[in-house]
């Protein structure tokens, strides 16, 4: 009996054992993959894109949606846009002057924007007219980081303005709109002033409505002369 009991003790003992190590060992996995994910969320993100704000205006936008900075930033064109216009002569994304030289650092959350050039897509055949580049970039450690891009430039033909307006933009604008409108409102008695005009009953010269002193004969107006200040 005594040695039934020991058996059975040491088969629980070890079963406890094992499943212990079992939890350990995927305790160990999880604590190892939650550590790569924070790491890869610190990580530097960066991201292109084409922005078309204006009537077939393209503009060239890099941007790090990343916790962390960007450095030594190449891009590698490996398949070119046809009918954009860079100046007189250039064509292409390779055009843009940045292209070449590169970014030496992007901070996290940081967007830069290029003029790319005129957009023609009259000038390109859609069904192949595909921008396709490499984006080469490090994190602050020298660790290297590779994305690939590939935009259909097809679809610029009917794309909206409006696509690219942003609340930020909505807001300057309104700001401004609404100061345009405070200071039209807040000379427009001085413009009245100015524009509105009256005969001296002395010299029957025209004056300014606002004038107390005619400037041709010197006479002093009374109040009651000068209305458009009582």
């Amino acid at each position: 009996m005594e040695a039934a009991i020991q058996l059975v003790s040491t088969v629980v003992v070890a079963s406890a054992t094992v499943a212990l190590a079992w939890l350990t060992s995927k305790y160990v996995r999880l604590t190892s993959h939650m550590v790569e994910a924070m790491k890869t969320a610190r990580e530097p993100a960066v991201y292109v894109d084409l922005e078309a704000p204006e009537f077939r205006t393209l503009y060239f936008t890099v941007g790090n949606s990343g916790q962390t900075s960007a450095v030594n930033i190449r891009f590698v064109i490996e398949q070119d846009v046809k009918g954009l216009r860079y100046g007189q002569d250039a064509s292409g994304i390779a055009s843009i002057p940045i292209i070449d030289k590169g970014i030496a650092y992007l901070a996290p959350g940081r967007l830069l924007k290029w003029r790319a050039g005129i957009f023609n897509p009259s000038e390109a055949d859609a069904a192949d007219n595909i921008l396709q580049m490499r984006v080469l970039y490090e994190n602050e450690h020298g660790k290297e980081f590779e994305r690939s891009i590939a935009m259909d430039m097809s679809l610029f033909n009917a794309v909206l303005f409006a696509s690219y307006r942003t609340p930020s933009s909505d807001i300057v604008s309104a700001v401004k709109e609404a100061a345009r409108s405070l200071q039209t409102r807040d000379h427009s008695p001085q413009l009245f002033a100015l524009v509105s005009k009256k005969t001296c009953p002395m010299c029957a010269e025209e004056i300014p409505a606002a004038a107390k002193k005619c400037s041709h004969c010197g006479e002093l107006l009374a109040a009651n002369e000068n209305p458009e200040l009582q």
